[in-house]
């Protein structure tokens, strides 16, 4: 038996031919990107025009209908797991993902071309949003950051494809840092960071760049192009119509309102009070200063006789606490009638725009602090934790006692 072929080490000017490839993708302007870039950026001046010039509970019910919820799309409302991506939180938010789109999106387009590009960044979305369903039902995810993660996966594809073809220093540069940057990316976990998001989107970035076929490879020092099949260029077309429907489709919801299921009912007792509350979210202490739910409380009672406020944070923003009233409100005429109000009808209250109240004793009441666009969406679903008519006594303008609701 003959001795085996040593392996092929790459040629130099091959090695030379790369780099000056790699070096000119970096510095080119292609089309695809500066179209995907222009429509993330575009479509963030469109979500903070709606802050600006018509109300903060506009902007609030554009990023509630276009957001990945997996409780609303696994009851049918499938184009959350497209329009999330064109949403995004703040201007820094959409910054960081329109610039890896800028900076990762041109060497990509040189190697697969324009059409392949948008393929990856919006089929990293949607991967993205697949492995988002296994998040809370409620909880509500925005921003392309999975379409950004997407094309690094792509790049370390590009490098595994082409790794014959290349010698110890351009390996490292093509597979060792994106995947390294990968691994970081995937690893940093902020408070408000959806990993599995990020994790869904790597995944979908490195499947397609494995998929696709690239479109431009040099050749010792020449570039050979091969132009996009018709079919392909159909199935991006169809893709871009079908981003429109979903489109459409969040902005028919987003005027139709959100519907919140109802919450599960548990309860404590406080002296002669029976406090009810969401059975499935952990208890905190609020703090006023901050309208924060913090801690993990395991005696709503112990709060309310220790003179701490006992909370429940809401599933997509806000919190209901429970407290003496006077720790909540002035106790002006206006929180009066609201409490006289809810003794009356056993129902949510809205004292002022995000605030809903519920009377419970003399002393006491449940707030429920939130966005003012998801009120009417609260006041139904938490409507079982409202005090009931018959438990709730308050002390009316001018009155010397307290005075009671009918009891049923």
């Amino acid at each position: 038996m003959g001795a085996p072929e040593p392996p092929k080490i790459p040629s130099e000017p091959a090695q030379v031919a790369w780099l000056r490839w790699l070096a000119s993708a970096w510095r080119q302007r292609r089309p695809g990107v500066v179209v995907l870039t222009a429509t993330v950026v575009a479509a963030w001046l469109l979500q903070d025009a709606m802050h600006l010039w018509s109300s903060d509970q506009a902007a609030t019910r554009w990023l509630l209908a276009m957001g990945h919820i997996p409780y609303f799309v696994l009851r049918g409302q499938w184009w959350r797991l497209l329009t999330s991506a064109w949403a995004h939180t703040d201007v820094l938010h959409m910054g960081v993902n329109a610039l890896m789109l800028w900076i990762l999106g041109r060497p990509l387009e040189a190697a697969y071309g324009g059409v392949r590009l948008a393929l990856i960044w919006f089929g990293s979305g949607l991967f993205a949003g697949i492995a988002m369903l296994a998040n809370p039902p409620l909880q509500t995810t925005v921003g392309a950051s999975g379409c950004a993660i997407g094309l690094l996966g792509a790049l370390l594809a590009l490098g595994v494809k082409l790794a014959p073809q290349l010698g110890p220093r351009l390996r490292w540069l093509m597979i060792g840092v994106p995947g390294l940057c990968l691994l970081l990316l995937l690893a940093a976990a902020g408070e408000r960071t959806d990993q599995l998001a990020h994790l869904g989107g790597a995944l979908g970035g490195l499947t397609l760049g494995l998929a696709l076929r690239p479109q431009y490879l040099p050749l010792g020092l020449q570039a050979r192009r091969r132009r996009t099949a018709g079919w392909l260029r159909g199935v991006a077309w169809a893709w871009g119509c079908l981003q429109l429907v979903a489109i459409l489709l969040a902005n028919l919801q987003m005027a139709q309102g959100i519907e919140l299921p109802a919450v599960a009912l548990a309860q404590f007792q406080f002296d002669d009070l029976s406090v009810r509350y969401p059975a499935e979210a952990r208890r905190g202490t609020f703090h006023q200063g901050t309208g924060s739910c913090d801690g993990d409380l395991t005696d709503g009672a112990w709060a309310l006789r220790s003179g701490r406020m006992p909370c429940w944070p809401l599933p997509l923003s806000g919190a209901l606490v429970v407290a003496k009233r006077k720790q909540l409100f002035t106790m002006d005429t206006g929180d009066l009638d609201a409490f006289a109000k809810s003794m009356q009808t056993g129902q949510w209250v809205e004292r002022q725009p995000g605030v809903l109240v519920s009377a419970l004793g003399r002393e006491h009441a449940a707030v429920v602090f939130a966005d003012p666009a998801l009120l009417g969406a609260y006041r139904s679903s938490l409507k079982i934790l409202a005090t009931p008519v018959g438990q709730a006594e308050a002390a009316l303008p001018g009155a010397g006692t307290p005075t009671a609701a009918p009891r049923s």
